[in-house]
């Protein structure tokens, strides 16, 4: 195990305790959000503790799957805060393409797509497979 790894299992066995971490000296650019853990059932925590006894890997194995579900659900609520961004700039260009002045153009703005052209009907019925021509 390297060091970096005994920081990041202390960082997170210390936050999902619920126990108060000192601050850094420097402070930091994101203030911490803390959310009350709810209290621990003791019935829960004594079953637990013997599970944890009688299976003693599965303290390593539980806290591997939390980390990286955690790190998962982080990446997740990231992307999803890309799409939502990239959504919004897409109707912002949507909403100022439909605001700008529409025909005219240049000699060859039909050419070049400037030109205001709709997009044909689609064709009823009598096309390939249907038993038309």
């Amino acid at each position: 195990m390297t060091n970096e790894e005994r920081d990041i299992i202390t960082q997170f066995i210390t936050r999902v305790s619920g126990a108060q971490q000192a601050q850094p000296a420097f402070g930091g650019s994101v203030p911490a959000t803390r959310q009350a853990l709810p209290p621990v059932d003791p019935q829960a925590d004594r079953l637990i503790a013997d599970l944890m006894t009688r299976y003693p890997d599965s303290r390593y194995r539980l806290t591997q799957l939390a980390f990286v579900q955690e790190q998962a659900l982080n990446e997740a609520q990231n992307r999803i805060q890309r799409l939502e961004w990239e959504l919004q700039q897409a109707q912002q260009a949507a909403q100022q393409a439909q605001q700008q002045p529409r025909g005219g153009g240049g000699f060859f703005s039909g050419l070049f797509g400037g030109g205001a052209r709709s997009a044909p009907p689609p064709q009823q019925g009598g096309g390939w497979g249907q038993g038309g021509p």
